[in-house]
This record gives structure tokens, C-alpha cells and sequence, in this order.
């Protein structure tokens, strides 16, 4: 009996996880909309069927450091501080923070690299 009861587990599982990828597909579909909709637009509030929904619109980014770059701008102590064979980005801020790299210097060789835009919803 216990091999049955396994059995209908492993077949629930299997629905499941079938499930869940079509709502995630569904779900992706309903985000690009709403990214195309919301994009630019300040965080807004909508109610439907009595029930409060919140949407803003988010767009991530991040701070990519060329290092071979930044490498030919600094001296060689410098680049020693704050390397290990590769840039050490937390070696880095420190040296930024206590004066060791010009963060001029270091702008001139970062790039903002934007990541997917999405949509928070909220109850």
C-alpha cells in the first residue's frame, strides 16, 4: 500500500510542477504587460472586486567595474591594494573610502549594466 501511496505522490508532484511551469509562463506574459504599461509611471494603487492592489514599476541595475581598465589607469601599488590577480571589489570600496583610489578615476572605468525591468505587486 505504501507503494501506492508513493506512487500518487510522485503523480501529484509531477501535476504539480507541470501546473506551476504554465502559471509561471502565464504569470511572464501578465509581467511584460504590465512592465509596458507601468514603465516610467510613479507606484499606483488599484482596487478590484473590493480587494486594494499596489503596482510600481522597478528597474534594477548594478555597477560593472572594467577591470583591465581601471588596471592601465592606476598605479601599481594602487592596483595591488586593491587586487588579487582580479579586481577585489570590497578591496576596492575600501580604497575609495580611505583615499588610496580616485573614484574619478574609477567612474571613468564603470558602466551601469541594467537588469530586466519588473513589476511589484502587492495585497
Amino acid at each position: 500500500m505504501a507503494a501506492i501511496a508513493t506512487a500518487t505522490l510522485v503523480k501529484d508532484y509531477a501535476d504539480l510542477t507541470a501546473q506551476i511551469k504554465e502559471l509561471e509562463a502565464q504569470k511572464k506574459e501578465l509581467s511584460v504587460k504590465l512592465v509596458a504599461r507601468l514603465e516610467g509611471k510613479p507606484k499606483q494603487t488599484f482596487v478590484v472586486d473590493e480587494q486594494r492592489y499596489s503596482a510600481t514599476f522597478v528597474q534594477a541595475s548594478s555597477i560593472v567595474v572594467d577591470a583591465a581598465k581601471l588596471k592601465s589607469r592606476l598605479e601599481t601599488t594602487e592596483w595591488t591594494k586593491i587586487s588579487t590577480r582580479t579586481l577585489d571589489q570590497a578591496k576596492l570600496e575600501v580604497a575609495i573610502r580611505d583615499e588610496i583610489v580616485d573614484p574619478l578615476v574609477v567612474s571613468e572605468c564603470s558602466k551601469e549594466v541594467k537588469r530586466a525591468p519588473y513589476v511589484k505587486v502587492a495585497k
